[in-house]
């Protein structure tokens, strides 16, 4: 029997645990890890939002995909900065719209010298006013430079305020009396004749006993749907400014003695067999312009269209216009307001003359 003792390894109910301590051990605090900083894209873009909107709003989406990856903060900065970015973005093109339809402010119009008026038998109206449209400085007409009085599409556009083809389908004919055109030389081609010169342009049987030293004609076709289909305009330079002064004259007791009447063209048929037919009408004679509103049409009716027709005098130079319209349907203008159409171009050509 061996005697008791203490506890050689310090065991007992006294003795301290082995493992160090007394009673429950308190766990360590749990890992912290540290704030995210704000997302970079998200900060960008209401930076960007000022700069170049359409970016801040490509940075706004993308930093508000990265937020939610990476559990990041700067959501708020985000939502600004597509905010701001779209609003300014709407803001431009409402700008940009607006200066798109706003209308090109014009040139401002260049005032015809005064002329003589020349009085003849036709009732008179009030003046049509010079159109608004720049034109090349007044000279006298020479065979080299005839062509300057007649319109290029651009002075057409800013007269008609409708575009037509930069360049004419027809050049310009330029020659003497034999150069004119003679497709309704008599009764033949045309009936009654001696009505012709109110319905149709620059015809050399109209001009047959003048002495036309010079000639130029052209047509220009619109390159848009719009009211006008063509424009005829022709220039005439005679021997003297008397010369010219009495053919006016003529001219307008000739288109007043046929006002109301058809003219019936023999020379060609329209493709179903037909007769073309034209009447003048509404003649006029205002400050050395004569006008009249010409409505054509089949004989057999069914075709009816409206165009402006107009003869100016300037020194030893006739003009004359025709503006060819569009059909339009049953019950509607047949003129499309364009009634002073042939006047405002011939006015134009008329300020081009010295």
């Amino acid at each position: 029997m061996y005697p008791q003792g203490p506890d050689p390894f310090g065991s007992g109910p006294h003795m301290g645990n082995p493992f160090g301590g007394y009673g429950h051990h308190t766990p360590p605090p749990a890992y912290q890890p540290p704030p995210s900083k704000p997302n970079t894209l998200a900060t960008l873009s209401i930076v960007f939002a000022f700069l170049f909107a359409p970016v801040g709003a490509v940075l706004g989406h993308v930093a508000l995909h990265q937020i939610k990856q990476r559990q990041q903060t700067g959501r708020d900065r985000a939502l600004v900065g597509l905010v701001l970015s779209y609003a300014l973005t709407v803001v431009a093109v409402v700008a940009l719209v607006v200066w798109a339809v706003l209308p090109t402010e014009k040139a401002p119009a260049t005032a015809s010298p005064p002329t003589a008026t020349v009085s003849a038998p036709a009732s008179t109206s009030t003046t049509t006013p010079t159109p608004s449209t720049p034109t090349p400085s007044a000279v006298p007409v020479t065979a080299d430079n005839i062509t300057r009085v007649l319109l290029d599409g651009q002075a057409l556009s800013q007269v008609l305020d409708q575009d037509f083809e930069e360049t004419s389908r027809q050049p310009p004919q330029v020659g003497g009396l034999n150069d004119m055109p003679n497709g309704l030389a008599s009764e033949t081609e045309a009936t009654p004749h001696e009505c012709v010169g109110a319905t149709a342009i620059a015809q050399r049987s109209v001009y047959h006993s003048a002495n036309v030293s010079n000639f130029a004609f052209q047509t220009w076709w619109s390159r848009q749907k719009g009211s006008v289909m063509l424009v005829d305009q022709a220039v005439i330079v005679l021997a003297s400014p008397e010369e010219a002064e009495g053919l006016f004259a003529d001219f307008s007791q000739q288109w007043t003695m046929c006002k109301g009447q058809t003219v019936t063209t023999l020379a060609g048929t329209t493709p179903d067999g037909d007769h073309f037919v034209t009447t003048a009408t509404n003649v006029r004679v205002t400050d050395s312009v004569l006008d009249a509103t010409v409505i054509s049409d089949h004989a057999g009716g069914g075709f009816t269209r409206g165009n402006a027709r107009a003869l100016g005098v300037r020194g030893n130079c006739i003009v004359e216009v025709k503006v060819s319209l569009y059909g339009v349907a049953p019950g509607q203008d047949l003129m499309s307001g364009m009634d002073d159409a042939g006047v405002d171009v011939a006015r134009a050509m008329m300020a081009r003359i010295g």
